[in-house]
């Protein structure tokens, strides 16, 4: 079973007795969700249904509207005629409708349901894509209506990233109106789900959560060495395979194991890769910000740059949630050993400790991982070569060219960063900063500003997706 709230709250103010609140729900007016990623009849019919059970448990007066009350014929007539031109996922990140970047939360969505960040775009693949891309433009007509008809003081909306409710945000934005973009995340020691939002950005803006991330640290009510123990117990967790905000994702491995014929004598440098696909599709801000093509194009790069180098040995880490994934930007990782001397590379399965190597470099190279927080804070010199959650943080080399990062990578006394911002990252992760409001399926607790959202719960056995593969 898969949770996945994405209804919006649109939010008017009342003079007579506080905020009104009506709610846009889905009706089946659009048939396709990253829940429903076949547009099955069954699954939209049960969705209804389990909606229909939880609205009763609302205050009598919010007021439930529905897609379909929006989606006149004309607007039926201006979607259906509707063609997308696109051969590339780069062509698909370019695709707009009414100042909303439909190809972002369409692709983001294929991407979260499939893992393949480099799909063959074949017919196959537009004939299911193009029912994200559409839906996502009967999603900015309805809103179109909706936001005509409330005229809200606030619109709000769960997450942001998704086909289903990206266009909610950006839409929105252009029009002028405030937004809150929510998100459930598990905080602190007891891991307890919070809610927290974002005024006007979503949760993945990369200049946002810098903002965020340090405003958590100056506003927290508390003594300065205590916001000092709860930043350092997020490294101490981390390297001890506990439980800090995220998915344990060394606990398999063992601290203290090392890769077979490590030589200290020599300057060893770690690379740590990312999940890359988690990032793939959020926003331009991501790929804004690339000097290298991608992850393994700039692995290869620096392995090319270096291989005459006997001096240098990288050791190229690969991020264990990569375990389970056959496509060739994870694969095509494992042939390096192979093609260059002055490489090792640490499989996804493999036990060796990704902070017993991190302790034994010179230095680290990392393309948007959190250990690059990590190593950071434990003390070492770290190059960040592509976009990061922790970007606008004084955390790390940021080379704004290839050369630069190369001579970075080169430099045999490139001094570690204070860390300083790697605590105030360690506390913001950390910190319970519940924002003063609670949510369950049978409780609502209703301040100034009010965002419902129920839980639509599907069934996700048996998809099947077009997966090919570019180039296979």
């Amino acid at each position: 079973m898969r949770d996945n709230a994405f209804m919006m709250g649109l939010a008017e103010q009342s003079h007579s007795c506080g905020d009104t609140v009506k709610i846009l729900v889905c009706d089946s007016t659009i048939n396709i969700c990253k829940s429903n990623p076949k547009a099955e009849k069954i699954v939209c019919a049960w969705c209804g249904s389990y909606r229909r059970s939880q609205f009763g448990r609302l205050p009598k007066n919010v007021e439930i509207l529905r897609y379909g009350e929006f989606y006149t014929p004309e607007k039926k007539s201006v979607v259906e005629s509707l063609k997308f031109d696109y051969d590339s996922v780069a062509a698909i990140k370019k695709l707009f409708y009414k100042n909303v970047k439909i190809g972002y939360g369409a692709f983001s969505s294929y991407v979260t349901l499939t893992r393949n960040l480099y799909p063959d775009i074949n017919n196959e693949f537009k004939n299911y894509f193009n029912r994200y891309l559409k839906a996502e433009c009967i999603l900015i007509e309805v809103l179109e209506g909706a936001l005509d008809k409330v005229r809200p003081d606030m619109v709000s909306l769960y997450n942001g990233r998704h086909f289903e409710s990206r266009p909610v945000f950006e839409f929105s934005r252009s029009l002028g109106y405030s937004t809150k973009c929510y998100e459930n995340l598990k905080i602190g020691k007891n891991k307890r789900k919070n809610f927290i939002f974002f005024e006007n950005a979503l949760p993945h803006n990369i200049k946002s959560i810098g903002g965020i991330i340090m405003d958590t640290w100056d506003n927290a009510e508390l003594p300065e060495d205590e916001k000092l123990a709860i930043g350092e117990s997020f490294f101490a967790n981390r390297k001890a395979s506990l439980f800090a905000g995220d998915k344990v994702y060394t606990r398999n491995q063992k601290y203290g194991a090392m890769p077979g014929g490590f030589d200290g004598s020599k300057r060893n440098i770690a690379v740590f890769t990312s999940s890359e696909d988690e990032f793939a599709s959020i926003d331009n801000e991501y790929d804004d910000d690339q000097i290298f093509v991608s992850q393994p194009c700039g692995i290869v790069e620096i392995l090319e740059h270096f291989k005459n180098d006997a001096d240098i040995h990288f050791y190229v880490r690969i991020h264990p949630n990569l375990k389970k994934i056959k496509y060739k930007y994870h694969t095509s990782l494992l042939e390096y050993g192979d093609l260059y001397s002055n490489v090792t590379i640490i499989r996804a399965r493999d036990e060796i400790s990704s902070y017993s190597l991190m302790e034994n470099v010179e230095k680290v190279i990392v393309f948007g991982s959190t250990i690059g927080v990590e190593a950071c804070y434990w003390g070492k010199p770290v190059i960040l070569l592509c976009a990061a959650f922790y970007n606008y943080l004084d955390i790390c080399y940021k080379p704004k060219s290839v050369e630069e990062a190369f001579s970075l990578i080169g430099a045999d006394s490139l001094p570690a960063k204070d860390k300083a911002d790697a605590l105030k990252y360690g506390f913001y992760s950390m910190y319970d900063r519940n924002q003063n409001f609670k949510y369950s399926v049978s409780r609502f607790d209703f301040f100034r500003e009010v965002l419902i959202a129920l839980n639509n719960v599907c069934l996700l056995n048996g998809i099947k997706i077009p997966v090919k593969e570019e180039g296979m």
